[in-house]
């Protein structure tokens, strides 16, 4: 029978190493040569109880479960909670808090900021600045009064995407607020008229050189039926591909281009955002980017090591016997797991094909990733809930299907370049290691 170190080391030797962490030298009870960054379990199940919603993706925090506290920790115990809650974004694709009501448009800036310093984000990227600004006063003037009061009269399913407008924080933090008015009485994104729903699935801001990391959305005002969300998890969409199709796909890079800004800019007569957007590579008006059609997601190698055996079993040891064995000369170990990037609403085409060998490769992955509903997973908001997702593991959709005003405070912060490493496994292969060690 093969040992513990044995049945991983096929997963384990293929994986992608990399980080930031300080070496730290090895203890009796850490036999590893360099320490990884490993969640915690300041983030357990006891303290912070929740459940999942799908097998595939989104876990949802109980009502006791409060952001504010989290932030109001004392830094230590704060950032091992933030950092598992890193991880634990990174694995689910979308995690849920209910009624943060107290937890006010600044504290998603400060929380997001926080969550990608503790993910590893690069020393350059910040909060990302909306491409549609518009301040709060000019945002306020714009609603009509039947708004205000939690009403928008339209008739049938609205044409109009909500996005986020802009406004600065007091300290001036850049914090988005998504809003249902029609783009001509604010800077929305708009789609043309099609009869299905699944037009506006999207990353954010994938047009990014530097995408989004993570993206924070509370909702404070939401009508009394409909106005969902859903979720799609691209570990997923990688996963249910063929091997065969996976090596086709693997290398390969697609444009990412937000024409749709540059049409409404002409459309409405305003200027586009061109200074630094939450990086200084993403910047000018082209908004667009060429970014690998299966991305490798940064993850914590621990994260193995805490699902699968007690911190004193002789698997747990050999696991991390392992990770340092094929992390020598690093500086922290961690894995990357495998998902495919690309979205409707961004992704134009696939750069190394003809036109209409992209066209047909994009139309079959965006129909596995909005047919799959196994992937899926579809929020009802309660006022002032609070999502929180990893937009290099999921793609979103807004459901239009409402007549009353819906809004909410966004913020969105930027991390890395999207690559791909050939060397990183899918979650499928992730997983079977986890169940072949336990």
């Amino acid at each position: 029978m093969p040992s513990a170190t044995q049945t991983l080391s096929s997963t384990l030797s293929s994986l992608s190493l990399r980080g930031s962490q300080p070496s730290q030298p090895p203890t009796t009870t850490t036999p590893f040569k360099v320490a990884p960054l490993e969640p915690s379990g300041a983030l357990n199940e006891q303290r912070f109880p929740r459940v999942e919603l799908t097998p595939a993706l989104g876990d949802k925090f109980d009502a006791s479960v409060r952001l504010k506290e989290l932030l109001q920790l004392p830094k230590e115990e704060g950032d091992a909670v933030l950092r598992d809650l890193a991880i634990l974004v990174s694995h689910r694709g979308v995690v849920f808090f209910q009624d943060q009501h107290d937890l006010v448009p600044e504290d998603l800036g400060i929380l997001a900021l926080r969550l990608g310093e503790l993910a590893g984000k690069p020393a350059e990227s910040t909060l990302h600045m909306c491409v549609f600004a518009l301040s709060s006063s000019l945002l306020t003037r714009a609603l009509p009064a039947s708004t205000r009061g939690n009403k928008l009269s339209l008739t049938g399913r609205p044409k109009f995407y909500s996005h986020p407008t802009q406004e600065l924080s007091e300290t001036g933090l850049p914090l988005g607020k998504i809003s249902s008015l029609p783009e001509k009485d604010g800077r929305q994104i708009s789609f043309a008229e099609s009869g299905l729903t699944s037009k506006g699935w999207h990353s954010d801001v994938s047009f990014e050189p530097y995408p989004s990391l993570f993206t924070i959305l509370k909702m404070h005002t939401i009508p009394k039926v409909g106005g969902d969300t859903l979720w799609h998890s691209n570990y997923h969409s990688y996963n249910a591909l063929t091997p065969a199709y996976r090596a086709f796909l693997e290398g390969l890079t697609a444009t990412h281009d937000a024409e749709r800004f540059r049409i409404q800019a002409r459309v409405n007569g305003y200027k586009l955002r061109t200074e630094a957007r939450g990086h200084p590579a993403n910047d000018g008006d082209a908004f667009q980017a060429v970014h690998p059609v299966i991305r490798c997601v940064s993850l914590s190698s621990s994260f193995l090591q805490r699902s699968c055996a007690a911190p004193d079993s002789s698997l747990y040891n050999a696991v991390y016997q392992l990770t340092a064995d094929v992390s020598a000369g690093s500086t922290n170990q961690v894995t990357g797991q495998k998902a495919l990037y690309v979205n409707t609403t961004f992704t134009a085409r696939i750069n190394e094909l003809s036109y209409d060998e992209s066209r047909s490769v994009l139309d079959y992955l965006f129909k596995l990733q909005h047919e799959s509903h196994d992937a899926h997973v579809k929020y009802k908001w309660a006022k002032h809930d609070v999502a929180l997702w990893s937009n290099s593991v999921v793609n979103h959709l807004a459901t239009f299907d409402f007549s009353e005003y819906r809004a909410g405070d966004r913020a969105v912060v930027v991390g890395e370049k999207p690559y791909y490493d050939p060397a990183s496994i899918g979650r499928r292969e992730y997983l079977e290691g986890l169940q072949a060690a336990a």
